[in-house]
């Protein structure tokens, strides 16, 4: 049996498309908490990674597509990132309402 490049190449790509993309948008972030401590900007680095961003789609150095697929896949992560603060949250409301 032949060996068909051709129909591997696009199974690869699709499956590496995410993890590629969220190692963009932490090398953003890399980037960003680096410049942040050599101008000693009062900005936290994530606020800083997120307007590079902005600015290299608007200006077009950064194809929205090479980071939609990360975005989307974060977003519906992000559920899982935020339960365990939120029953945190239910289950310590008392601490919560003495201050």
């Amino acid at each position: 049996m032949a060996f068909a490049p051709a129909r591997v190449t696009p199974f690869v790509v699709q499956r590496l498309q995410v993890p590629v993309q969220v190692l963009i948008y932490a090398g953003l972030f890399v980037c960003a908490e680096y410049l942040v401590n050599w101008l000693h900007l009062p900005l936290p680095a994530n606020l800083v990674g997120m307007l590079m961003l902005l600015a290299m789609i608007v200006l077009r150095v950064l194809p929205i597509k090479w980071v939609k697929a990360g975005s989307r896949w974060l977003l519906a992560e992000m559920l899982l990132f935020f339960v365990p603060a939120v029953v945190a949250v239910v289950n310590y409301a008392s601490l919560l309402m003495i201050e």
